[in-house]
C-alpha cells in the first residue's frame, strides 16, 4: 500500500487545484494553510502577463459537467460564462440538472486587475444564504503575493482567514494564519517554506520537517492562476515527504504527454513502496488548437475508469445556452442576418436534452461545415456561423437530434 503521509500539512489553494473555477466547499480550520503555490517565491520575475491572464481567459462561453454512469453520460451541471469588455471581469453562472430543466445554483466572480493579475473571487449562492470570496494582495511590482484574504458566509456564520506570506531570508518565507471563526479568534506561525536550488521547496512547523514539492518552469504567480482553471500545465511536479528515517521519501508525482504543443494527458502516480503505479488521469482532446473537452479517470483494478468529463464551447464558435422557461417544441429559427457575410447567427430550441448536431450543406447535399456535434440540454440556444472559405450562394442548415428522430431544415444566402 502507498504509504502514509507524516505530520499536518497545510493547505490554501490546493482545494482549487483539481476542482477549476468552483464553489468551494467550507473545510476544517486545521487543514487551512498553504501547500502547493510555494514554488519559487520572490526567486524569479513574474512571467508574460499575457500567458497568467490566458490561463483564467481562454474565451470560453460556457461547459457542462458529465458524470458516467457506467453505460452513458449524464449531465449534472452547465456553467455560461460571460465577459466584460476589457475582460478584467468574467463571471459564471451555474446551473443544476433536476432532470427537466436546469435550475440557476450560484453566481462566481472573478476579477483581474489591469496586469491580468486576479484580484478577487466570489461565489453567491442563488438563495444569498452561502457566499466565499477570496482577495489577492501583491507588492508593488506585482512580483509577489502578500497575502490572502478568505471570507466565507454559511447561513449564520462568519468564516475569515488572512493568510500572509512574511519572506525572513532570500530562500525561506513564513507563512502565518490570522483566523476567525464563528468567534473563535486565533494565529497560526511557525510554518515555513524553504526554497531550494531554485526549483523545489522544504515545507516545514517549526523544526519539523514534512513535504517537499518540485516544480519546474513555473512561478509562485502563474501557479496561483492556474489554480483558477481548468488547464493546470506546469512541467513536472513531485511530492515528497520526510519519515523518520530522516529521509525523503516519494509520495506522489505529476507529468504531462503532449501532442506537439497541446498537452493531452496528465497523469498522477503514487509510490508504492518501491514503485510508482497510476492513479488518476485528465485527458484532453482539442478543436484547432482549443480544448473542447477534459475527462478525468481513476484506476480501477488494472485499469482506468471514467468518473467525469467537462465538455467546452467557446465564443464565436458554439451555442451559448440561455436560461428560461422549457421549450414546449422543437425550434429551428431563420438565420440572422440573412442574406449574411461573412457570419451569420443560429437559432434553436430543444425540448429534450439529447445528441444534438447542426451541419451546412452547398446545394448539391454536400456537407460544408459542421456547426456543432454534441450533448444539448433542453432550452433555446444560438450559435455564430463563419462562412470563411465559401463562395456566394444558397445553402442549407440542418438540425438533428439523431437519438429522439428529429430533423429539420432551413436554406439561408451568402453574398460576398
Amino acid at each position: 500500500m502507498k504509504t502514509s503521509r507524516f505530520g499536518v500539512i497545510w493547505v490554501i489553494l490546493s482545494i482549487f487545484l483539481s476542482t477549476g473555477i468552483e464553489a468551494q466547499q467550507r473545510i476544517d480550520k486545521e487543514t487551512r494553510g498553504i501547500q502547493k503555490v510555494l514554488e519559487k517565491i520572490n526567486s524569479q520575475p513574474l512571467g508574460t502577463l499575457s500567458k497568467l491572464k490566458g490561463n483564467i481567459d481562454r474565451g470560453i462561453s460556457s461547459f457542462t459537467i458529465e458524470f458516467y454512469s457506467g453505460t452513458e453520460w449524464m449531465v449534472l451541471e452547465r456553467h455560461d460564462l460571460s465577459y466584460n469588455n476589457d475582460r478584467t471581469e468574467i463571471t459564471e453562472e451555474a446551473f443544476f440538472n433536476n432532470g427537466d430543466s436546469f435550475i440557476k445554483n450560484s453566481t462566481t466572480t472573478i476579477n483581474l486587475n489591469e496586469n491580468g493579475l486576479l484580484n478577487s473571487y466570489k461565489t453567491v449562492s442563488v438563495d444569498g444564504e452561502y457566499s466565499f470570496e477570496q482577495s489577492f494582495y501583491y507588492n508593488d511590482d506585482f512580483t509577489f503575493l502578500d497575502s490572502v484574504v478568505v471570507m466565507e458566509f454559511d447561513t449564520d456564520e462568519i468564516y475569515y482567514d488572512k493568510i500572509t506570506f512574511e519572506a525572513h531570508t532570500s530562500d525561506s518565507i513564513e507563512i502565518i494564519n490570522y483566523f476567525n471563526y464563528g468567534g473563535e479568534e486565533g494565529m497560526v506561525d511557525g510554518d515555513y517554506a524553504l526554497i531550494k536550488d531554485g526549483n523545489y521547496i522544504e515545507h516545514y512547523v517549526y523544526d519539523t520537517f514534512l513535504d517537499r514539492y518540485t516544480y519546474y518552469d513555473v512561478t509562485v504567480v502563474e501557479l496561483l492562476q492556474m489554480a483558477f482553471s481548468d488547464f493546470q500545465f506546469y512541467e513536472v511536479y513531485n511530492d515528497e515527504y520526510y519519515f523518520d528515517t530522516e529521509e525523503w521519501i516519494p509520495y506522489d508525482r505529476i507529468t504531462l504527454e503532449k501532442d506537439g504543443e497541446n498537452v493531452v494527458e496528465i497523469l498522477t502516480e503514487g509510490w508504492y513502496d518501491t514503485e510508482w503505479r497510476d492513479e488518476e488521469r485528465y485527458s484532453f482532446e482539442y478543436d484547432n488548437g482549443q480544448i473542447t473537452m477534459r475527462t478525468y479517470e481513476y484506476v480501477s483494478g488494472n485499469s482506468f475508469t471514467p468518473e467525469s468529463r467537462r465538455v467546452y464551447t467557446y465564443e464565436n464558435a458554439t451555442s451559448s445556452e440561455l436560461p428560461g422557461e422549457q421549450p414546449t417544441s422543437v425550434q429551428l429559427s431563420q438565420n440572422y442576418p440573412n442574406p449574411f457575410n461573412p457570419s451569420t447567427n443560429i437559432s434553436f430550441e430543444l425540448q429534450k436534452s439529447g445528441l444534438t448536431r447542426l451541419a451546412v450543406y452547398d446545394m448539391l447535399g454536400r456537407e460544408v461545415a459542421e456547426v456543432i456535434n454534441e450533448l444539448k440540454p433542453a432550452g433555446s440556444h444560438q450559435v455564430s456561423f463563419l462562412a470563411e472559405g465559401l463562395s456566394s450562394g444558397l445553402y442549407y442548415y440542418v438540425l438533428e437530434q439523431p437519438e429522439l428522430g428529429i430533423r429539420m431544415t432551413r436554406s439561408m444566402t451568402l453574398i460576398k
